[in-house]
């Protein structure tokens, strides 16, 4: 009898481990199970766990190797969609052309979108950012992207992929972070609740 016990257990934690695994990439069907790892990881997962610092001004490069400064992206917008992302995470790249559609639906609303990518360290690196290249280039992305360095770690803690945040014209964040993927109409509610 202990036995059926253990093993109904261990399944229990299997099974929570993978729904909880696949949520934090974001599946954007919502069952009740899904809701509530959600619910779990919005507990898990606070603002006050994932930003280290109230306003953000960090300094990385682009793609091509040029220097960004992240304040001088968000001086440029009331609001500015800061969405984390990897060449690791399927759900992201899957919605990088929903991230292009809601980049040009911003532009005239005096906001915009940011791309932060985070290196998976998978790949060689010339590899990696060759492929990150590939899928924005395919997803016809205009948006600004900045590489994830050692200054955006020391404010932001990316625990989950996407991850995606909310930041004022001056770099201060605003409401709490989004944890997976959604769809345009979720992520502009989101950032025209800032725009008021």
């Amino acid at each position: 009898m202990e036995k059926k016990n253990w093993i109904r257990a261990a399944a229990l934690v299997c099974v929570t481990a993978a729904a909880f695994s696949l949520s934090a990439c974001g599946i954007n069907k919502t069952t009740s199970n899904q809701k509530i790892v959600e619910d779990k990881m919005e507990e898990e997962y606070s603002a006050s766990s994932t930003f280290l610092s109230e306003n953000l001004n960090f300094t990385g490069k682009d793609l091509d190797g040029k220097t960004v400064n992240a304040k001088d992206v968000f001086s440029k917008n009331k609001v500015t969609f800061v969405n984390v992302w990897s060449v690791s995470c399927p759900y992201c790249i899957d919605e990088m052309p929903d991230l292009e559609k809601l980049h040009t639906k911003l532009k005239d609303q005096n906001a915009g979108v940011l791309s932060v990518y985070v290196m998976s360290g998978y790949y060689p690196e010339d590899e990696e950012i060759k492929e990150a290249k590939d899928i924005l280039s395919e997803s016809k992305a205009d948006f600004p992207v900045i590489v994830a360095g050692d200054d955006f770690y020391n404010q932001v803690n990316v625990n989950a992929f996407p991850l995606s945040f909310c930041v004022d014209q001056n770099g201060k964040i605003v409401g709490d972070p989004i944890y997976g993927a959604n769809s345009v109409e979720e992520y502009q509610k989101a950032i025209e609740s800032h725009l008021k």
